[in-house]
């Protein structure tokens, strides 16, 4: 099991358009594959993360790959998990209350929360050579915003694109249960 959705099988190399946000998107990929590596994860040389031609990146084996070859293993360790975020110094106790409270949906809040605040501690390490986060360069990949790093998370989605783009793929289910949990918490 991945910890994240990160990575998925393709057949094809798509090239690599000189656009300028796809040269900071290839960096910010190529941060995070080092990242990965860095935290045990192991990743084959044939994997590389490219523009997909449906829209975004999306992990391609660029080279013939043996059956059963090992492409991908990431550790628990470098995975965001709730653990990670009710046991966290500085606002555990919060989410932990808010799981308790919220019920069902519970958990996705607190992890979104979680890694909302995450995400702004790079951020400032960024900026200001302050804060940190054991995850940001995974952090720094994920579409915090509408368009960003050539991306765009299926809850943004339409129902009408979840079924056109996801039906008949082990994605439906759980991006439908999402969207579904999501609006249940609002």
């Amino acid at each position: 099991m991945t910890c994240w959705g990160l990575l998925a099988s393709s057949a094809a190399l798509f090239a690599m358009s000189p656009a300028p946000e796809n040269l900071v998107a290839k960096e910010k990929y190529d941060k995070l594959l080092g990242w990965l590596r860095s935290q045990d994860a192991i990743v084959n040389d044939k994997i590389r993360i490219v523009p997909s031609p449906y829209g975004g990146f999306g992990a391609a084996v660029v080279e013939e790959v043996e059956e059963e070859e090992l492409l991908f293993t990431v550790p628990r360790s470098a995975c965001l998990t709730l653990k990670d975020a009710v046991t966290d110094s500085q606002c555990g106790e919060a989410f932990s209350k808010l799981i308790q409270k919220a019920g069902p949906g519970g958990n996705t809040v607190a992890m979104a929360g979680f890694m909302a605040k995450e995400y702004l501690a790079q951020k400032e390490k960024d900026e200001n050579a302050a804060g940190d986060s054991k995850f940001g360069p995974y952090l720094a990949t994920l579409p915090w915003e509408r368009g960003v790093n050539s991306q765009e998370h299926a809850l943004f989605w339409s129902g009408d694109d979840v079924g056109k783009y996801l039906e008949g793929t082990m994605c439906f289910d759980e991006t439908d249960a999402l969207r579904s949990e999501v609006v249940s918490v609002k």
